[in-house]
């Protein structure tokens, strides 16, 4: 895991965008469960932090991680039915 998937995971749009401007990790990486830092933002349920991450090259939105959860999986986790409609706008499905 990098800064990026800490900072997704709080939701905070400010804390990522200044941890990925000042190499704080990659948008793409993934950590030891192939959790992408937008599997973090989605679990946030913030949509912001969510979009940032879809514009920002956040990792495969299709990659499903060690357990075979989505990034929808995530959304929905966090309980944000903004954040699963986001996602879905997006064109990504469950």
């Amino acid at each position: 895991q990098c800064a990026a998937h800490f900072a997704a995971w709080s939701g905070c749009l400010d804390a990522l965008a200044y941890v990925v401007a000042n190499g704080g990790g990659a948008m793409a990486a993934l950590d030891f469960l192939r959790t992408t830092v937008t599997h973090y933002a989605a679990r946030s349920g913030c949509i912001e932090t969510i979009q940032y991450c879809v514009d920002n090259g956040g990792g495969n939105l299709d990659t499903l991680d060690k357990y075979g959860a989505s990034v929808t999986h995530f959304a929905a986790w966090s309980g944000s039915i903004e954040a699963i409609r986001s996602l879905f706008s997006s064109g990504y499905g469950p």
